[in-house]
């Protein structure tokens, strides 16, 4: 019987991997762009705190990968994702989800200027160090996964919304070229019947030609 040839495992180097000059440059760049907008809210910047993808999620990436498909929001509600000895911390806002608005970055100081408005509802300790006793911490909250987060951009010249959506289950065949609606399952009866009507009134050309001639259905407009 033939040998199976040894197989090396992969190396995975993601191609959105930076070094230090090419990070500062990235984010320069992304606040220049935000600096840059027709208006002062356009382009908003978030950070969000992540932890590792656990079954919940519907994927778990192999050990040794890495990129935003690898990691997941940090949930402040669940064991875990809030520090020890406390207790869930709810918020209903997006802090919930470990994130924040970034108002600045200081280059100096290689640190990000967070939101009062939209900050963060706990603080996030990253690797321990040795040596320094200001930074001798453990990581807090224990999901944390040091350094892991993502930056997401709020881009209102294309009205968006910030969500937790799975890609690869949600829309396998990616967005594709044609205009679609993300709706919640607990959506009031009238909205659902007048979806063509105020899509119609949010600049969506749903009917072609008879977009204009579209009339509301009041009939649930009343259910409770």
């Amino acid at each position: 019987m033939p040998k199976t040839p040894y197989t090396q495992a992969p190396v995975i180097s993601p191609s959105e991997e930076l070094g230090g000059r090419g990070y500062d440059q990235f984010l320069r760049a992304t606040f220049n762009n935000r600096d840059t907008a027709d208006y002062r809210y356009n382009k908003r910047i978030f950070i969000t705190m992540c932890q590792a993808p656990s079954a919940s999620y519907g994927f778990i990436d192999p050990p040794g990968t890495s990129g935003s498909a690898g990691i997941a929001p940090l949930r402040t509600t669940l064991s875990g994702s809030y520090p020890d000895g406390g207790l869930a911390i709810r918020t209903n806002d997006i802090s919930e989800l470990s994130t924040a608005e970034i108002v600045s970055y200081d280059r100096s100081a290689q640190r990000f200027n967070i939101s009062k408005n939209f900050n963060f509802n706990q603080n996030y300790v990253a690797v321990q160090k040795t040596g320094l006793a200001d930074h001798n911490h453990a990581v807090t909250p224990g999901s944390f996964i040091s350094g892991s987060y993502v930056l997401s951009m709020c881009n209102d010249d294309n009205p968006s919304l910030l969500v937790e959506l799975n890609k690869e289950q949600a829309l396998p065949d990616e967005i594709g070229d044609s205009e679609f609606v993300i709706l919640p399952t607990n959506i009031h009866p009238f909205i659902k019947d007048n979806l063509n009507y105020f899509l119609a009134k949010g600049g969506v050309n749903v009917s072609g030609d008879s977009t204009p001639n579209i009339k509301l259905d009041l009939t649930h407009r009343n259910l409770l």
